[in-house]
């Protein structure tokens, strides 16, 4: 896989094999939006989301939701 899982997220999940999909963001201006749903949050993704401005995110995997803050990311 060219572009991975970023393993912070997985973790949340609690499996190395997590393939969370991304629900919605958060930013100051916008409050809560819909973004680019359904796309794994790879690693790409997650630097993509964090320049854009999105400060939190709620991810899906099996039923499972997720928030996540982007500003504790690496």
């Amino acid at each position: 896989m060219s572009d991975p899982i970023h393993p912070a997220v997985a973790a949340l999940f609690g499996s190395r094999r997590a393939r969370p999909r991304l629900v919605r963001g958060y930013t100051v201006q916008t409050g809560w939006v819909d973004v680019d749903k359904g796309r794994l949050l790879t690693v790409t993704m997650v630097a993509r989301l964090q320049h854009a401005g999105y400060s939190m995110i709620e991810v899906r995997w099996r039923r499972r939701t997720r928030g996540i803050s982007l500003l504790r990311i690496r």
